[in-house]
């Protein structure tokens, strides 16, 4: 010890040890007083006094500071319990507090305090309306502001570059136990929110600054609002890095719990707990990175959560799985990677409404999760949207605490956004066992919809942020399988098998100015069917769609999409009732198929596009009076360059398209009523196409149509069936218009290989190797006009079932009722003008010409007569026209020129104006050496003779003007021979002419063999003034008349018969009456070679009665008698007006006499006039011999020209 006094004399040794040792002794009593004094009385009530010091000073109320007790000899500090608040506020407490350390460590520099124990505290902590904050009671930020105010120093922050290197000897600090037990900590909030925090114990152990690498740790275990927490871990908070592990457990947290911090949440009902077990496991560095993973659970069990509306959440439990590696390098950058997953029991919802969904289970999981906050800050002028967010302070009000906790996620949201972000993940959903109910409601039916499955993955998922916004690019991969819907009130079902969505890519780039969404999708639905209760069903195998590199944009002036697009179908049918009948449709395939494909605008929206659109095995049957079906094997339309804007009703439409339809079928009707049609080939082009959707809209397009092997099948004659066939129709459009009700339309049509036959026994046929329209125009006032009409190969085979069928008159009338019915109709509405109302314009037609090529055949069979009539007509010209219905006045020329049966040429040339009210005409006909026996048929049946030989040739010159008719018929027929085809036609006919047919014709022929005929025609159409049987009748008559003697004429002139040759009865004996009827025919007909004569024997009663041995019929004097058969004989010839007593049938032998004796007199005859007269008896043939019992005229042979 020194000092700095004077020096003075050296002091004696002695008595320098003696004063030596009373300065030490007293020191040491000084220092040992001072000692007790630091140790035992200063350290506790200094302590008090500055403790009590400061909260008098800052206005605290306190009790208990008295029981602070340091005790540096114990290395001891105690406290409790201390109370402590403000005002009228409940305490706060401390029950008990204190540690103890290690002095000696000083020595080490160390601090080290071996156990510091805190128990029984009891804050409360109050946030009050004017955001103020106080510890029961007491102000803190008053407190601060005070202590600022008394210019206390504030503790700096330490330096960085002054922090002490690992290894340096600086003074360390350590504490081995720390224990905070039976505490609580209660925060209040005025919306009336507590958060009670009870600690039942925290325990820290071993955390010493002199081995930062150690590490320390800690436990604890309380509640918040009664939820359990139970945190366990250790920490290295003094090491590079600082780590921190983490093992924590929350029970039983429910809303309710929450809620009484956040406030009411407003539920009806809030059950259900949630329980985490979570790791935590961290690094801090140096320069502020942060890294750590987390890996936990989060089970929630027991939720049923009610709104007041009346809406519920129910679920069983679930699990959340965390495992996550995190990254955070300050404020710039963060990153976070690894796997979530999220699985379910039953979960349902319930509305107000009664609607309701119901989940089995549910597992959500994202793999592969990396999430990236980037260093790099995006433009704040240009982030999407985030540059005037804000720091996310509010004005006004103090916010609540859920408004606290929304800005402080806004804060994150828009701290993270200023950022460049990548965010990845491969997250996947799957759903068992859903169900939804709609119940019936406003007129709506109900409705339940469920499904067994329900997945979706999108694979891996990059998304970041750009410069001006936001782009992902992902996969993705759903599946519903087991979807049924169905509604009770309409008895309506649904039900599919799968539906199935995939896309591998889809990329989405979303920015301030422009967004655009790439992506391919393919959607699959397997196995749909449906109904609805009354009869209506669809059902499907497939239903597919997909869109290949298809692209959305949206921009400030409009959106566009591009891409490709296809929608298929597969085994498709639907069944539609109807009242009159049920409706089918089936197909096997229909497809979409759109490689090009672009929408553009945006008020108006036009697409743009190019595609095939495809159809297979379609099939339509109508069922019901009337059934139809109708199908075809395959459709495909080839769409190009089409052009729609805008899109809706109101779209003009421009464009081209090519269609091909295969194995086209049409039946209506059935049995033996139904009208089939087929077509092998049916292709459609349109080479331009423009449709305008105006008031009033129009279709324009241009192009060629062409059908192949089109087949008919359809009724003809009743038990017959027509059948036609064509090769090929081909149809050239130059044009076609439709608008204001109206169309127009100009083109050519040409069909070729044309083939019509009736199936049955009557078997006819037409056929046509080419048929060509030129020049065909439509106008839209309704006329049509056709340059030409050209036929090409016709053969014909035609008979009356087909003729005659559109011949019958209906039922009841004449063909003169009908014709008188026609001209009054006629007359009733006048031409040009409909009969409802006559306002409109008929339609017209103007046809150029008609022309049948040479080298057409028409082969026509007449069965309606026996043997049939056939003909052979070969057209070596036929040309009509022109044909104008708007002008009937029109002169229509007409020039045929055929030929008949391969040898009569027939030829027709003029004109005509048949659409005339009154037609008008002036034709030549000429018919040159037509053969006759063709129509025998026709005069057996209606006079009674056979045509054996003959030729006409006739011509026929006629003109009509205004009904005026006049003309000229001349006839030539050559080699006329007829037969009359029996004996009692042949007898009626002479009795009609009153000569025999054959004689009348021999008669009228020239010295050539030849009738020759004219027959003026006048008159009017309407009466014309021809009488064929007048003319013919005369000439008979007059050339007879100057060749036969005037007693076998009639006396009517016209009448004729020969005088029969007698026998004498029972023989073949002439009578000398018989001999000189005999002598008298021969001399007539000796030198008439031309003339053939026919003999009759005939046996009567007499000679049945002579060769029985009786005596003949006794007969009165010559007068008129007539016959059984009601025939008018006269004279001798007649036997007289005896009527024939009933005679006894004869016997078999008593016949064939009577028939040898009729034949015998007719050899007599034809011997008689040989031998007399010189007749060759090849002129003079046998006619059917007879005999007859009832005959009571005399035996006899008769004579017939």
């Amino acid at each position: 010890m020194t000092s700095d006094a004077p020096a003075e004399p050296a002091p004696q040794p002695a008595n320098r040890r003696r004063r030596l040792a009373f300065w030490l002794g007293g020191t040491v009593l000084v220092l040992v007083a001072l000692f007790l004094l630091v140790v035992f009385v200063l350290p506790s009530p200094s302590a008090r006094y500055i403790i009590e010091s400061q909260l008098e000073r800052l206005g605290i109320q306190h009790e208990g500071i008295d029981t602070v007790d340091i005790d540096l000899w114990n290395s001891e500090v105690s406290a409790g319990p201390i109370k402590f608040r403000s005002a009228d506020s409940e305490d706060g407490e401390i029950k008990e507090a204190g540690f103890d350390y290690d002095l000696g460590a000083i020595f080490d520099k160390h601090a080290f305090i071996r156990t510091f124990f805190v128990r029984g505290v009891d804050i409360r902590i109050a946030r009050q309306e004017n955001g103020t904050i106080t510890v029961n009671g007491i102000d803190v930020a008053q407190i601060a502001k005070e202590k600022a105010e008394a210019g206390e120093a504030v503790e700096a922050a330490p330096d960085p570059e002054a922090t002490e290197e690992p290894g340096d000897a600086g003074f360390g600090a350590g504490i081995e136990n720390f224990e905070f037990t039976e505490s609580r900590l209660i925060l209040e909030d005025f919306t009336g929110g507590t958060l009670t925090m009870e600690i039942e114990r925290l325990d820290l152990h071993n955390f010493f600054t002199w081995e930062p690498d150690t590490a320390g740790t800690f436990k604890l275990l309380g509640s918040l609002n009664d939820i359990g927490i139970d945190w366990e871990g250790s920490a290295k908070p003094l090491s590079d890095p600082i780590t921190i592990e983490l093992n924590s457990r929350v029970s039983d947290l429910t809303i309710d719990k929450v809620a009484k911090f956040t406030g009411p949440t407003g539920l009806q009902r809030q059950d259900g707990s949630i329980d985490t077990e979570v790791r935590y496991d961290y690094a801090i560095f140096s320069d502020g990175r942060v890294e750590g993973t987390v890996d936990g659970t989060y089970d929630f069990s027991g939720f049923e959560i009610a709104t007041a509306e009346g809406d519920t959440v129910t679920l069983e439990q679930a699990r959340l799985t965390v495992e996550l590696e995190q990254a955070y390098q300050g404020r710039e950058s963060s990153s976070s990677t690894g796997r979530l997953t999220l699985t379910t029991g039953p979960l349902g919802m319930v509305g107000a409404t009664g609607q309701s969904i119901e989940i089995e289970a549910v597992e959500f999981t994202i793999e592969d999760i990396e999430a990236n906050k980037l260093p790099v800050r995006r433009d704040d002028e240009g982030n999407g949207g985030t540059a005037n967010l804000g720091d996310g302070r509010r004005a006004g009000p103090t916010p609540t605490i859920v408004q606290l906790m929304i800005g402080w996620a806004e804060q994150v949201a828009r701290n993270a956004l200023r950022h460049h972000l990548e965010i990845d993940g491969s997250p996947t959903l799957e759903v068992k066992g859903g169900r939804l109910r709609m119940p019936a409601s406003d007129g709506a039916p109900d409705q339940e919809l469920t499904f067994d499955s329900f997945a979706v993955s999108f694979g891996e998922i990059d998304s970041q942020t750009v410069e001006e916004g936001w782009s992902m690019t992902a996969t993705l991969d759903a599946l519903i399988s087991g979807l049924r819907s169905r509604s009770e009130a309409l008895g309506s079902q649904a039900a599919l098998t799968e539906f199935a969505v995939m896309s591998e890519s889809i990329t989405l780039v979303s920015g301030e100015n422009e967004a655009r969404l790439t992506f391919d999708l393919a959607a699959q639905l397997s196995d749909f069917s449906a109904e609805d209760g009354k009869g209506l069903s669809l059902t499907l195998a497939s239903l597919e769609t997909g869109t290949a590199d298809m692209t959305v944009i949206d921009l400030p002036e409009g959106g566009e999409v591009r891409g490709s697009f296809t929608f298929a179908l597969s085994n498709f049918a639907a069944v539609v009732p109807k009242p009159e009948g049920t409706t089918r449709v089936s197909g096997d395939a229909f497809r979409i198929d759109l490689p090009s494909l672009q929408l553009a605008g945006e008020d108006v929206v036009s697409a743009d596009f190019s595609g095939i659109v495809a159809l297979d095995a379609l099939s339509i049957q109508e069922e019901g009076a009337l059934p139809v079906s109708a199908g075809f094997s395959s459709l495909r339309s080839d769409l190009q360059s089409f052009q729609i804007s805008p899109l809706g009703a109101n779209a003009d439409v421009q464009g081209a398209f090519v269609t091909e339809v295969t194995e086209l079928t049409l039946d209506v009707g059935e049995n033996a009523e139904t009208l089939a049609l087929s077509i092998e080939g049916l292709e459609h082009r349109i080479d331009q196409l423009s449709a305008q959707a105006g008031e009033p809209p129009s279709i324009a397009m241009s192009g060629t149509s062409r059908a192949t092997g089109i087949k008919s099948v359809s009724p003809a004659a009743p038990g017959q069936r027509a059948e036609t066939t064509i090769a090929a129709l081909d149809v050239t459009m130059t044009e076609a218009k439709v608008g204001d009700q109206a169309a127009q339309s100009s083109g050519d049509i040409e069909i070729s290989q044309i083939a019509t036959k009736t199936l049955g026994e009557d078997p006819q046929s037409i056929e046509i190797e080419r048929l060509s329209i030129q020049g065909l125009n439509a106008d839209p006032q309704g006329a049509t006009e056709i340059s030409a009409i050209t036929i090409d190969g016709l053969v014909a085979t035609l008979s009356n079932s087909i003729l005659g069928a559109t011949d019958e008159s209906p039922q009841g009338q004449s063909a003169e009722t009908q014709a008188t019915d026609q001209e009054s109709t006629a007359a009733e509405a006048p031409t040009g003008q409909s009969q409802e109302g006559q306002s409109q314009a008929a339609p017209t037609l103007r046809l150029g010409k008609l022309t049948v090529s040479p080298g057409g055949r028409i082969a026509v069979t007449d069965r309606s007569v026996e043997p049939p009539m056939q003909l052979d007509i070969g057209i070596d010209k036929l040309e009509v026209g022109p044909i104008d219905t708007a002008a009937p006045e029109t002169e229509t020329g007409i020039d045929l020129a055929a030929t008949v049966n391969e040898g009569a040429a027939v030829k027709v040339q003029g004109w005509a104006a048949p659409l005339k009210p009154t037609p008008d005409f002036d034709l030549a006909t000429e018919v040159d050496t037509l053969p006759l026996p063709p129509f025998s048929p026709y005069t057996a049946s209606a006079v009674g003779v056979d045509i054996d030989t003959g030729d006409l040739s006739a011509e026929v010159r006629a003109t009509a003007r205004d009904g005026g008719l006049n003309g000229q018929i001349d006839v030539l027929v050559a080699d006329l021979y007829l037969e009359p085809v029996s004996d009692e036609r042949a007898e009626g006919l002479e009795g009609t002419l009153g000569v025999p047919v054959g004689f009348a014709v021999g008669i009228l022929k020239n010295e050539n063999g030849e009738i020759d005929l004219g027959f003026p025609v006048s008159g009017t159409l309407d009466s014309p003034e021809i009488d064929y049987s007048d003319a013919i009748d005369k000439a008979i008559s007059g050339a007879m008349a100057s060749v036969f003697p005037t007693n076998w004429f009639g006396e009517d002139g016209r009448s004729f018969s020969i005088d029969p040759a007698v026998f004498v009865a029972g023989t073949s004996e002439l009578t000398d009456e018989g001999e000189a009827a005999a002598d008298e025919v021969g001399e007539l007909f000796a030198d008439k070679t031309q003339l053939t004569l026919r003999t009759c024997g005939k046996a009567t009663a007499d000679d049945l009665m002579v060769l029985r041995g009786e005596e003949p019929l006794a007969r009165p004097a010559a007068e008129e008698t007539q016959t059984a058969e009601g025939e008018k004989t006269s004279g001798a010839g007649a036997g007289g007006g005896a009527q024939a007593p009933a005679i006894a049938k004869p016997s078999e032998q008593e016949v064939e006499a009577l028939l040898a004796l009729a034949t015998e007199r007719g050899a007599v005859i034809r011997a008689f006039l040989q031998a007399n007269h010189g007749i060759d008896p090849a002129r003079v043939s046998d006619c059917r011999i007879s005999y007859s019992i009832e005959d009571s005229k005399p035996p006899r042979a008769e004579f017939r020209l």
